[in-house]
């Protein structure tokens, strides 16, 4: 209940404090979050996000009645890992270079929520940061003929590494614009092939 109890007291500040407001959010964003997961922890501290908000909002909806929505789509997949003051993070001004595919991603699911007769909102993190969520992430460690072009050979072994494998999504070069699973599961069980057959 957590992320949801987060979401809706964030989209209620939001929905209440107007458009001026909400663009001095957005100006104050990068600042914040590199910040972000210290204050979710201070405000889970003092019970501010461990139980419902109680902010008055017009629109805001009863967080009872409340339920996510996840678009997947083909993206360019431009983001690039990079080390900042000690933290992984992904630098990729994704709103900006995959507009067309986020627009359709909010219209679809403008379109679900009003056909279930509710109201669609973004993500907290998306309508202040541009930063997306994902449950599967793909790249890091990609699939590629050269350590010039990616971290691994076309059967999961590490170049210059004999005998190290990566089997899971980090191997994926790219967006493929669907559910991953099954994708992941193939080229595992390909690599889980390979990795058997280079043990005598």
């Amino acid at each position: 209940m957590a992320a949801p109890t987060f979401n809706a007291a964030v989209m209620k500040v939001l929905a209440s404090s107007g458009q001026a407001k909400l663009r001095w959010l957005r100006v104050l964003a990068p600042v914040l979050w590199p910040h972000l997961d210290e204050v979710i922890v201070w405000a889970f501290g003092k019970g501010l996000l461990s139980h419902p908000s109680r902010l008055p909002a017009r629109g805001a909806g009863d967080y009872r009645r409340m339920t996510n929505l996840f678009a997947i789509g083909q993206d360019n997949a431009n983001g690039r890992l990079c080390h900042r003051k000690g933290t992984l993070d992904v630098k990729w001004a994704y709103a900006e270079e995959n507009r067309v595919l986020v627009d359709r991603m909010e219209r679809a699911m403008g379109e679900v929520a009003k056909a279930y007769g509710g109201t669609y909102a973004a993500l907290a993190t998306w309508s202040l940061f541009r930063r997306i969520i994902t449950v599967h992430p793909l790249g890091g460690c990609a699939l590629s003929d050269s350590v010039d072009e990616g971290v691994v050979s076309p059967h999961g072994e590490v170049h210059g590494y004999p005998g190290l494998f990566v089997m899971d999504g980090s191997v994926i070069p790219t967006s493929i614009g669907f559910h991953p699973v099954m994708t992941i599961s193939a080229v595992a069980e390909r690599s889980a092939e390979a990795m058997a057959a280079s043990f005598p």
